[in-house]
């Protein structure tokens, strides 16, 4: 069984697989991996730490936008691997998150920027930006009955309405 970091540098290392001519071109899945593979990050492979950690080295894909809005939601209903084998363990990713196992997903995270309501009466021809950036301590707080405030905070305008540009 493999573990959650074993399959995905699988994933990534199959998708570099494509374009250097190691899948058919006639492959029927091949026009559907290169454009997945077009839409996520570049992999350059695996980075060893000292403490023998390991990471996936990919591009940053949001460093050439500014401002840049990012939601980080991991899908799924289990926290932990599939083959952990104490039960304190599991009992210790279920803690984490305890939610995600009825809603079947969980924010690791977001930033959001949005145009500023400030001055006299919300001049909208004020430019500044307002960043709102919570992390993972903030997405375990959540609760079934505000859950859908993430949402809510990454699509929030700034003026009482939601974005649009994030879905289109």
């Amino acid at each position: 069984d493999q573990s959650r970091f074993t399959r995905e540098v699988s994933f990534y290392e199959a998708l570099n697989l494509i374009g250097e001519n190691k899948i058919a071109p006639w492959d029927e899945i091949t026009a559907d991996l290169a454009y997945l593979k077009s839409i996520v990050p570049s992999y350059f492979g695996i980075i060893s730490l000292q403490n023998d950690s390991q990471f996936l080295a990919l591009s940053d894909e949001a460093s050439s936008q500014f401002p840049v809005s990012v939601m980080d939601v991991k899908v799924g209903r289990k926290t932990y691997e599939p083959n952990a084998t104490e039960q304190s363990k599991i009992n210790y990713e279920l803690s984490k998150y305890p939610i995600q196992g009825e809603v079947g997903f969980r924010f690791s995270g977001l930033i959001n920027h949005h145009k500023s309501v400030l001055g006299d009466g919300g001049d909208e021809s004020n430019n500044s930006l307002t960043k709102i950036e919570l992390d993972k301590k903030w997405g375990r707080s959540l609760s079934l009955g505000s859950i859908a405030l993430g949402f809510l905070i990454f699509f929030f305008n700034g003026h009482g309405q939601l974005r649009m540009e994030p879905i289109e």
